[in-house]
């Protein structure tokens, strides 16, 4: 009867233990096999991520290819984070599975990149987190920063930004010093006060005839494009209404300097072929940071020789 009574408690035990979700863990990317994402073998614990339990963790630290076709959609939810780490690669390969990151984390470290490649979604909510430092080239379309209904985007100091289509601002975004961004179409303003800022950053934007010099939606009072005092570039292309409407976007204040109306220390070239580049040179005070920085240098040069 004992022998009996243990038995089916070990036996319910065992159902319970199967019956648990498994536990979130870190796993780190070893590319033992092949570039397969979806290979167990290619992971230091002998599994794939499951990114849709919470808290589970995976460093991408290596060249790793997500097949669409055969894995389905790419989700990251519930507050699963992938991580792709210095020179590590992520790129969707082979069909139109969506991506679906709700409630999910992305981060991609300075070194790294991560490519929606044949993805035909990119689903975002409100919880949703993506981190850029490195490389995130967005292949799908349009691109929304809208943080209501897609969470947060933040695109720090060096990092590079591709964007097949519009990049939509929802809210207001700073490209920071030393970010490069191209866009396959215009940058549109999706409500009345929304402020894109060029902070020492190198923007490339193809016009559309129905923007104003690659910019949409901005009415230069209330929206508009603001260089900074480290100034920058903003290189665009197929332009159709030619230098005067490249003009009218300084004159008008589509385009300003610090919150103002600044044609005189904003100047636009004409790189031939409907191509125009607005540039905008850094302030005095940031000239006279630079020549005090070289004076020291040269003192610390000369002090190090005698």
């Amino acid at each position: 009867m004992k022998r009996t009574l243990k038995l089916t408690l070990l036996t319910c035990a065992a159902c319970l233990v199967a019956g648990l979700p498994t536990q979130a863990q870190n796993y780190l990317w070893t590319g033992a096999e092949n570039n397969d994402y979806s290979t167990a073998g290619n992971w230091d614990i002998g599994s794939v991520p499951d990114l849709s339990l919470a808290g589970t963790k995976a460093f991408l630290g290596g060249t790793a290819n997500y097949d669409g076709v055969a894995n389905g959609d790419f989700t990251i939810s519930t507050l699963g984070r992938l991580t792709v780490t210095t020179g590590g690669s992520f790129t969707q390969t082979n069909g139109v599975a969506w991506m679906n990151f709700q409630n999910g984390l992305l981060i991609v470290q300075s070194g790294a990149s991560f490519n929606t490649g044949t993805a035909a979604n990119l689903l975002r909510n409100t919880n949703t987190s993506i981190s850029v430092t490195g490389t995130f080239i967005y292949d799908i379309g349009n691109f929304s920063t809208d943080v209501a209904s897609n969470g947060t985007f933040d695109v720090f100091s060096g990092a590079n930004l591709e964007i097949a289509g519009e990049f939509n601002l929802g809210a207001d975004f700073t490209f920071q010093p030393g970010v490069t961004y191209i866009g396959g179409s215009v940058v549109t303003a999706l409500n009345s006060t929304e402020i894109l800022t060029v902070d020492g950053a190198s923007l490339s934007i193809v016009d559309n005839a129905a923007s104003q010099a690659g910019f949409f939606g901005f009415n230069g009072s209330t929206n508009y494009v603001d260089f900074t005092s480290k100034g920058g570039t903003i290189t665009l292309s197929n332009v159709d209404g030619g230098t005067t409407e490249v003009s009218n976007v300084i004159n008008n204040g589509i385009v300003r300097r610090n919150g103002l109306i600044d044609p005189l220390n904003i100047t636009f070239s004409d790189l031939g072929g409907g191509n125009y580049e607005i540039s905008a040179v850094p302030e005095p005070a940031s000239y006279g940071f630079l020549v005090s920085g070289l004076a020291l240098g040269l003192v610390m040069l000369h002090r190090q020789r005698r």
